[in-house]
């Protein structure tokens, strides 16, 4: 039965969304053999695989744990109060870096704040879709309510959901009252639109941020998406900087990219004896064999004492970071980082292609190479999604 299961799921990937498995083949077989990390000595990449744009620095909610985007305010942050809005990336710059980049094909992730919030989201998805390139997007949802029509027919491929728990504990996460209402009613809606449609996209998964407040509430959520048909949950471990691992890595390569302090409220309340017995939970129910449930980063229970308190210990076998040769990230104003702050370009004036590949980004890569992993790499999503 596991097998038919299994095979439904792959035919209807390949008949609907081909090209997002072509692109995870491309992406492990730059993983296994990194060949410009591996040879080029100046820092010099191939092409990306994979482009990241946050959208918008807004939000409309106040998750207790993002010290980048959450506020008690309606939407503004203290990065989107960093831009002036003629600074920010049109539609004519969207379709100029399309153009730009189409031919070596990389994947498209939006993020934000809420990529719902930028006005320019829906038809740069359209756009990157008319270039033939894969487009996938995180959002919270509560900034699609009437829109899932349009989004269904936009032809985002993936949708990434971010979940925290199930009602209450959702809403107490995210800082506002009535979000998981929202949140159900605008997924229950995208699901009708794509049957509608007589289409599997976009395929749509739930993310989840591991935190003092929800780390003994993580069953129901696999409870739910298996229920709702939900293909895959991710258990995100939190992301974080810590004094220790600001201060080491500042001290040793500040003048190349320097980290702060982030993230760390999150971690008041983080017991490893409660989270371990909660992923346990996870690993045995019944719902873990109807749901890939992915880790992030994949630790069994004896590692979490290290990744929440000993936060410059390295708890995969990982020993090189490969992101800065395998995607970049585009800020609202067109600024291109590779994860933490380095400038490499501005999309506004410069190409993709002279940015990829700027003065800076070739010292940001050659001072990696030869570490392998910056202490302020350690706690990042980064490190491990390219293993």
């Amino acid at each position: 039965m596991l097998n038919q299961v299994l095979f439904k799921r792959l035919y209807n990937l390949w008949l609907h969304d081909r090209n997002n498995l072509k692109q995870k083949l491309r992406k492990k077989i730059r993983n296994k053999f990194p060949v410009d990390k591996m040879f080029f000595e100046s820092g010099k990449a191939m092409a990306p695989i994979n482009l990241t744009f946050e959208m918008t620095h807004l939000c409309n909610l106040s998750c207790y744990m993002c010290d980048l985007y959450g506020t008690d305010e309606d939407t503004s942050s203290p990065r989107s109060d960093f831009y002036r809005p003629n600074e920010l990336l049109d539609l004519n710059d969207y379709q100029r870096i399309i153009d730009q980049v189409k031919d070596f094909k990389p994947s498209i992730s939006l993020t934000g704040g809420e990529p719902m919030l930028c006005p320019h989201t829906l038809p740069f998805i359209r756009m990157a879709r008319d270039a033939d390139l894969v487009v996938t997007m995180v959002s919270n949802l509560t900034m699609m309510v009437g829109k899932e029509k349009e989004i269904v027919a936009s032809g985002l491929q993936n949708l990434t959901c971010s979940i925290d728990g199930v009602g209450d504990d959702h809403d107490f996460v995210r800082g506002q009252k009535g979000t998981y209402d929202i949140f159900s009613q605008v997924f229950d809606t995208l699901i009708d639109e794509k049957k509608k449609a007589k289409t599997a996209l976009p395929t749509m998964q739930f993310n989840v941020t591991i935190t003092g407040r929800n780390q003994n509430k993580l069953l129901p959520i696999l409870n739910l998406a298996a229920e709702k048909g939900i293909t895959r949950v991710i258990f995100s471990h939190l992301w974080y900087w810590d004094a220790a691992m600001v201060e080491h890595h500042n001290r040793l390569y500040g003048d190349v990219a320097p980290v702060e302090l982030q993230n760390l409220k999150a971690l008041e309340g983080l017991d490893v004896n409660i989270l371990a017995e909660e992923l346990e939970k996870i690993r045995a129910h019944s719902d873990f064999k109807k749901v890939d449930v992915k880790f992030l980063p994949d630790i069994d229970n004896s590692q979490l004492g290290n990744y929440y308190h000993k936060s410059e210990t390295q708890v995969r076998p990982s020993s090189h970071c490969l992101s800065p040769w395998m995607n970049t990230r585009v800020l609202p104003n067109g600024d291109v980082i590779p994860c933490i702050d380095s400038l490499w370009g501005n999309l506004k004036k410069d190409s993709f292609q002279e940015t990829w590949n700027s003065k800076e980004a070739l010292r940001f890569r050659k001072a990696l190479k030869e570490p392998g992993v910056f202490p302020g790499c350690m706690r990042c999503c980064g490190l491990y999604s390219y293993e």
